[in-house]
């Protein structure tokens, strides 16, 4: 079924769902009653029939049919256009997807504001060459080392310690918290 077959399917689903409310025959003081009877047999609100009677009359069966969505854009970013965001990735890891985005466009590879950091960011991450998000996160951000590694955890007797690390030249075996004080 194509897609214009589907939206005459529906609209004329709806055209039988409010043809009572829509029939000169019914009376007006008989609407609401018919309204009550069709949001009872159907789940509809009253809300969706009123709109639909209303777009019945004002444009017919055409406006019935549910609207169409509009035609998908081109794509943004060509392989072309990818490969070379890949190779400014690889020449510099340090380079963030916006910074990539203004070599692109100063190159004239890009229009001005066409290519998105998001779209970018994904098509990266897809081919291997930028980290998603929250893995630098887990890295500790911006590619550093892992944050753990830097200040690593200690288990503490309670919790009025804080853990510090050791100073330099102090001793191998010396206490590595500093007791705040007890409440």
């Amino acid at each position: 079924m194509t897609t214009r077959d589907h939206a005459e399917a529906i609209a004329t689903e709806r055209l039988q769902i409010i043809a009572p409310l829509v029939d000169e025959a019914t009376d007006a003081a008989q609407r609401p009653q018919v309204t009550t009877h069709i949001v009872d047999q159907t789940g509809l609100s009253a809300r969706t029939l009123r709109w639909w009677v209303t777009a019945y009359q004002a444009a017919g069966l055409a406006g019935l049919r549910p609207p169409g969505r509009p035609a998908a854009g081109p794509v943004a970013i060509t392989p072309a256009v990818l490969d070379a965001a890949s190779q400014l990735r690889r020449e510099a890891p340090h380079r963030s997807v916006r910074q990539i985005i203004q070599v692109l466009e100063w190159e004239g590879q890009v229009a001005p504001g066409t290519l998105k950091r998001s779209t970018l960011q994904e098509q990266l991450t897809t081919r291997g060459v930028q980290c998603p998000p929250d893995a630098a996160v887990h890295r500790g951000g911006r590619g550093r080392a892992p944050l753990s590694a830097a200040a690593p955890q200690r288990p503490l007797a309670n919790r009025s310690q804080i853990w510090s690390p050791p100073a330099r030249g102090a001793r191998a075996g010396a206490p590595t918290h500093v007791p705040v004080g007890h409440y």
